[in-house]
């Protein structure tokens, strides 16, 4: 008698392989303790962090840079440096301060001092938690303490604005709703720079702490004009130089030139330049084995991938993590709604997403007659292989000018890349592990 065939599962992909979530997430480590993803899940690298950790430690100001690829892991290294730093006292914040092309050293300046109104409040707040009740006292510049709380007030108004209301006001818009007027920020007409110094040294002198600021997307400046960029770096040279200040700058691969290279003011004040190479395969293999056993629920895991397959597939992606377990991620869940709980070996990883998604992204972005062209070029090659112009004209058939145009196209689009120069010769190489995928290279 025969059996009609089973239903396709429905349920979490990662219950059966006895995991309660996705173990190869793409979101950066998270700092806070109860985070899904926390920093403790963090692999390698240890001697870029004790390199940065050390020199804001050891120095009364400091500016550092952390560049590297896409999907290196520069967000999880930096989250898991401010968990370190934070152990030490330090004062941080949650989400780094953005920058944007034309940005202006005021706009800057004031981004900054949000984040350091931000750094107050929670002062504040753990301080109340921890019932810390402080007597009115004098600093050593005979200010009074008293006279903190109307600086703050004053750094609200000017960057945030606020609310008149009957007669009182409230900051950022808190209290009754009683003919609320709004008065804008005043940001605009002053240079903030005293501000920024003063907003240091309050919050520093709250148990001598050093005060981190995590600034992003540097790569943005970048892309302006070259002299517009380096101006607003001088401009904000003295900024950079505050007392009890340190300076956390994170971009991509390139920046520590493009930036701050562009203008000699500026350069010799950034000591140290961290370029974060791709993690080790035995560093994504330990990776991969402490995200299973951190999301194992009961006695019972089989690995959807093991630790060290998905080492030798990492190898393709030369260090863009973030693309690997994005591959990962997809290749298990669709092959779990027809066999939940069945781990995957590399080769069908491999297989399975070229034929059923990758193959079409690569179509998609350069037409099929390219992507045929690629494929034809790489026929019977593993994905290491690297070629010339005069290779792909004999393998597409077509003229080597028609062949070098076609080069530049792809050079262009970011699907191959140059490996190397050899006299007059150029070799290329797939830009990224998705192109190795989609053409299902041994």
């Amino acid at each position: 008698m025969s059996h009609p065939p089973s239903p396709p599962f429905i349920g979490s992909p990662w219950a059966p392989f006895g995991l309660r979530d996705d173990p190869f997430f793409q979101q950066p480590l998270d700092p806070a303790t109860d985070a899904a993803h926390p920093v403790t899940l963090f692999v390698g690298r240890t001697h870029e962090l004790h390199t940065v950790a050390n020199q804001i430690l050891g120095a009364s100001s400091s500016r550092a840079l952390i560049e590297g690829g896409a999907g290196v892991g520069k967000t999880s290294f930096v989250n898991r440096l401010k968990v370190d730093l934070q152990r030490h006292g330090a004062l941080l914040h949650r989400h780094p301060v953005r920058v944007h092309g034309g940005m202006t050293a005021h706009q800057f300046l004031a981004e900054v001092l949000k984040v350091l109104l931000q750094m107050r409040a929670s002062v504040l707040a753990s301080e109340a938690s921890g019932a810390i009740r402080k007597v009115t006292r004098r600093m050593k510049d005979d200010v009074p303490v008293d006279d903190e709380g109307i600086f703050w007030r004053r750094i609200g108004r000017l960057i945030q604005g606020e609310d008149s209301i009957a007669g009182g006001v409230s900051i950022m818009g808190s209290g009754a709703e009683r003919e609320r007027i709004r008065i804008p920020a005043e940001v605009a007409h002053l240079s903030l720079f005293s501000e920024l110094e003063d907003a240091v040294r309050y919050l520093s002198k709250r148990g001598a702490r050093k005060v981190v600021i995590h600034v992003n997307n540097l790569e943005n400046l970048s892309g302006d004009d070259s002299k517009q960029a380096a101006a607003l770096m001088r401009e904000l040279r003295d900024a950079f130089l505050v007392d009890h200040c340190h300076w956390l700058f994170v971009g991509t691969t390139g920046i520590a030139r493009q930036v701050f290279g562009a203008s000699p003011q500026i350069r010799d004040i950034v000591p140290i330049t961290i370029a974060l190479a791709p993690l080790e395969p035995s560093d994504v293999q330990a990776l991969l084995d402490v995200r299973y056993r951190h999301l194992q629920m009961g006695l019972r895991l089989i690995p959807p991938v093991t630790a060290s397959d998905g080492a030798r597939l990492y190898a393709r992606y030369r260090g863009e993590l973030r693309g690997f377990l994005r591959l990962l991620s997809q290749s298990v869940q669709r092959r779990s709604i027809g066999e939940p709980g069945v781990a995957l070996p590399a080769e069908t990883v491999v297989a399975e997403m070229a034929e059923v998604y990758y193959a079409s992204v690569l179509v998609h972005r350069v037409g099929p007659v390219v992507a045929s062209h690629l494929k034809a070029v790489y026929a019977g090659k593993p994905w290491t292989a690297v070629f010339r112009g005069t290779d792909l004209a004999a393998a597409a058939h077509i003229t080597p000018a028609s062949a070098s145009e076609l080069i530049k196209r792809l050079l262009r689009d970011g699907v191959v890349e140059i490996a190397e120069r050899k006299g007059r010769s150029v070799y290329h190489r797939l830009a990224g592990g998705d192109y190795a995928v989609a053409l299902n290279l041994v």
